[in-house]
């Protein structure tokens, strides 16, 4: 499954429902992670899908991005990150926030590929 964490939070949201206990749920079989970031229903009607952004707070009402993505990760390390916006050229703001999600993903993706070169080397 892929999952879609500003849909997955505008959900939480209107269902007055925990978000990260939500994506808890799901991730274990996740393949792939939406990444776009929200305030809200009306925010997302009028910005739709938002870049992410490392000033985006949670305290600013932004979702949390960051644990969110922790969340799955640590479920499904093999998860694939797909950046769910349109970008006509990337600029300095789209930049960081790719190189944000880049810094919390790679521990996982060190940890996938040397848990493969020891399955590997079992094998053997």
């Amino acid at each position: 499954i892929f999952v879609d964490l500003g849909h997955a939070g505008l959900a939480a949201m209107i269902r007055e429902r925990d978000f990260l206990h939500d994506l808890r749920a799901l991730a274990g079989r996740a393949r792939s992670m939406h990444l776009w970031n929200t305030i809200g229903p009306e925010h997302t009607e009028n910005n739709h899908h938002t870049p992410l952004h490392p000033s985006q707070l949670p305290a600013d009402g932004w979702l949390d991005i960051e644990a969110a993505v922790h969340t799955v990760l640590e479920r499904a390390p093999g998860c694939f990150l797909v950046y769910e916006y349109p970008v006509a050229g990337v600029s300095a703001e789209i930049q960081q926030g790719y190189d944000w999600m880049e810094g919390i993903a790679e521990p996982y993706r060190a940890y996938r590929k040397h848990r493969q070169r020891c399955d590997t080397a079992s094998e053997g």
